[in-house]
């Protein structure tokens, strides 16, 4: 079946770095690491105005829940290496790796939290990004003139339209259009583009994939996954609660886990309110 790796690209793109060198092993130790591939070119297919986006590997002889990973960023013109990256589980991600280590849940044999606690985490994390944040991108493809339609479905993943631009066949940009509303998940015009012309839709999307969250929420991210998992915690603690601590001492911790979430939630709301995304105004159609 294999692994599909998505590995975050470096913070400058490919500044420093060209490639990326991918190791993989059956334990999650650095002794028998080996490479499986040293010549992943860095992609800027995903780049964004907020991240530098990802590359992607899929290892064919991967298998989920078994094999464990580690990279690392090389220049193939001055032979330069980044440090390798945290060993993380296939199926898993760095992010995830980085917060058992911080919540002391790191042996193997006897995890508190299974695979599916920390997927879920994890994709709770981001969904909750939105609409905090987002990045913008464009479309020159999916509403394509034919000089009848005048209403288009928004494509999947789009949450907002910001602005049309109108293009000759050639990719000359004649100008911004403003004959156009949006109702629902649909674009509508007050007459039919032309056929022959390309409609360029400024669009905004949501974050669905921690491959595609700017590394500078990553502190957040792991805040939301911690404050899911003590809340977990106490879920699991409040069933001890009603015996005494000697019977079921488990009980006992029930209060300070308490103090622990309120202080986390205290952190995330700070912090959402730092990184907050701002719209810039619409352009309003005066007629």
């Amino acid at each position: 079946m294999g692994v599909l790796l998505e590995i975050r690209n470096p913070l400058d793109l490919t500044t420093s770095y060209n490639q990326i060198e991918i190791q993989r092993n059956t334990v999650n130790l650095v002794a028998g690491m080996a490479d499986i591939k040293t010549d992943l070119a860095i992609s800027s297919t995903y780049a964004t105005d907020l991240s530098t986006g990802y590359s992607s590997y899929t290892d064919t002889d991967g298998t989920i829940g078994t094999h464990y990973y580690r990279y690392r960023y090389k220049n193939t013109v001055t032979s330069s290496t980044a440090s390798y990256s945290d060993i993380f589980l296939a199926g898993s991600s760095e992010l995830q790796s980085r917060f058992r280590r911080m919540m002391r849940d790191t042996n193997s044999n006897n995890f508190f939290f299974n695979a599916d606690d920390t997927d879920f985490f994890e994709i709770q994390a981001v969904q909750r990004l939105w609409p905090i944040t987002w990045f913008e991108t464009y479309d020159d493809t999916s509403f394509v003139p034919d000089n009848t339609t005048e209403i288009f479905n928004f494509p999947i993943g789009v949450t907002r339209i910001s602005g049309v631009d109108f293009l000759d066949s050639n990719g000359n940009n004649l100008g911004r259009l403003v004959n156009w509303n949006v109702r629902g998940r649909m674009l509508i015009f007050d007459s039919a583009p032309l056929t022959g012309t390309v409609l360029r839709i400024w669009v905004e999307k949501m974050f669905i994939k921690l491959s595609e969250v700017p590394a500078i929420w990553d502190s957040h991210i792991l805040n939301l996954m911690m404050l899911q998992a003590y809340q977990m915690l106490e879920g699991d603690r409040s069933a001890y609660y009603k015996y005494s601590s000697v019977i079921k001492p488990d009980g006992g911790s029930l209060p300070s886990l308490s103090n622990v979430i309120t202080r986390y939630e205290a952190q995330i709301q700070r912090r959402e309110s730092q990184l907050r995304r701002v719209r810039k105004p619409s352009f309003i159609k005066l007629v």
